[in-house]
Formats: structure tokens, sequence, C-alpha cells
């Protein structure tokens, strides 16, 4: 077995050299100046292990902490996460922030399963999620328990809180009922934003059926709001086989809760104006328009 030599350094200090016993080269431990223990691997149990060739955390004089990497952390950060992802790893699930090569986050909190990923205040007070590309821009929006605002906003009648597009049916019937109808195209797609629904379709005739009162645009996707200033006029990209003046201007006035349109005419240069019938349609009548709405 090799030697064993433990010396006192020359200065007086409180370090001692120890020759390994496999290698004889020096090394160096340094005593605190008080009492302490030494211990060995046997004494502390192996939680941490260390695989590393570079530093991997760095603690600073205030206590600041940088992980995966050497450098001080910022003055507005406590724990810094350096040259790499922050990934948490919980039941089998991996939640990470991905990062790109100049910095930016390149992804948002993601599940390997598929489940939701929420973002969302601690407990169940009013809380904003607010978005701020750069402190010169100040918050451009916030997501609050309203919905999303813009700016500085956070009035609960501003938050526009839907968005929705789909398809529709559209119906050219009477507002005493309808029936025997058929058509060649009967088709609608419709864009939801907030309270604001726009509507468009397209309708053909092979016959009209029975339409029993005022003529209606009917089976409109969402209900109108609880106010009688429904009305506007009709974009009409073709309109053909239909009785109107050329003076004429077609409108749509809905009232409260209701999921159709009544057609009414204006007449140009005069305050007048009559809810059509189903005289002004035909057999081979069609139309195609756009028309935009209050929902509830």
């Amino acid at each position: 077995m090799a030697k064993v030599k433990i010396q006192g350094h020359a200065s007086g200090t409180g370090v001692l050299t120890v020759t390994a016993p496999n290698t004889s080269t020096d090394r160096t431990i340094t005593l605190p100046d008080s009492t302490a223990t030494l211990a060995t691997t046997a004494d502390v149990p192996s939680s941490i292990t260390d695989n590393g060739d570079a530093t991997a955390i760095t603690i600073d004089s205030s206590e600041k902490v940088a992980l995966g990497g050497s450098g001080s952390v910022s003055s507005d950060s406590q724990v810094a996460i350096k040259g790499g992802n922050l990934e948490l790893t919980t039941a089998g699930s991996k939640y990470w922030i991905a990062r790109a090569s100049d910095g930016a986050l390149t992804g948002s909190l993601y599940s390997p399963s598929g489940s939701v990923v929420r973002l969302s205040g601690a407990g169940t007070s009013a809380g904003t999620i607010e978005f701020e590309p750069r402190s010169s821009n100040g918050v451009i929006a916030r997501v609050t328990g309203d919905g999303l605002c813009f700016g500085s906003d956070t009035a609960a009648a501003n938050a526009l809180d839907d968005y929705e597009e789909g398809t529709w049916t559209p119906i050219l019937g009477g507002s005493g009922g309808t029936s025997g109808q058929a058509y060649s195209i009967q088709s609608g797609t419709y864009t939801k934003v907030g309270r604001m629904c726009t509507v468009s379709g397209y309708l053909t005739f092979t016959n009209k059926g029975t339409i029993t009162s005022n003529l209606q645009l009917k089976s409109l996707p969402f209900t109108t709001a609880n106010i009688d200033a429904n009305i506007g006029a009709v974009t009409l990209a073709r309109v053909e086989g239909w009785s109107l003046s050329s003076n004429h201007t077609l409108c749509l006035h809905i009232g409260e809760n209701g999921t159709a349109g009544t057609f009414t005419s204006y007449v140009g240069g005069t305050s007048g104006h009559s809810s059509l019938t189903s005289s002004e349609v035909t057999n081979t009548s069609s139309i195609i328009f756009s028309w935009t709405y209050h929902t509830t």
C-alpha cells in the first residue's frame, strides 16, 4: 500500500496537503476556522450525481442561482436557466418551454399525452394574463375573466369572448309559415366576432312553395339581440327573378330574440318602406347575399 502523508501548510493557514495513495499526487484540504466534522460518502447519502465537465450551477454573493451554465443572474431574477430549455416532469408527463437559438420562446407548455395545457392565476380571485412584447410597448393585450382586451382596456363590455366560423342552411320563407319548397342551391356561411355575426348565402328556387305573410330570411345561425335595431341593407352579389324596382333598396329587419329577418324594400328618395311578400319571388328566383346583425 502506498504511503499517506499529511502535513501542515508552511504559511500556517488551515490547509492540509494529502498525498494520494495511488498517484502520489498532492491534494489540498482547506479547513474552516471553526469546529467541524469531515463527512464521508457513507455519512452523506448520494442524492446528487455529478458527471459534469463544466459549471452547471452558479450561486453568486446575492444568493442568485444560475442553472445549466455559468454567468451572472440578471438583477430582476432570482433563478436563471442558462443555455437550455426549462423542463418539468411530473407523473410521467413532461412540460417544457422551448428556447430558440436567438433566445426567443418557440413553444408553450407541452404535454406529450395531448392533455389540456392551461395558464391560470392562482386561486379563484379575478386576474389577467398579459402580453407585453417589450417594456416600451406596454401591455398590448390581456386575457381577463371576460375575454380578450386590447391595450389598457379592462372593461368587461369591451372584452372579445367569442370567435366562430361555420356553415348554415338559409331558408327564404314566410313569417306565417313555409311549405313545399325546393332549392337547386341552398348554402350559407357565417363568421361571428363577439356579438356581431355576418351571414352569407346563395339560394335558388326550383319551387318557392307556400310562403305565408311577410317574406323572410329564416334559420339564422344565432339568435338576435334583445334590441329592435337589427336593420340594415343586404349586400347583394346577385338577385334574379324578384319583382323589385330599380330604385328599391333591399333591407332586412329583425326584431328581438329571433332567428329570422323580414325583407323590407326602401324606396329611393322617399321615406316609404314596406315588407315584402311571396309575390316578390317566383319558382326560379335566386339571391346571393351578405348581412350583419347583433346577437345575444
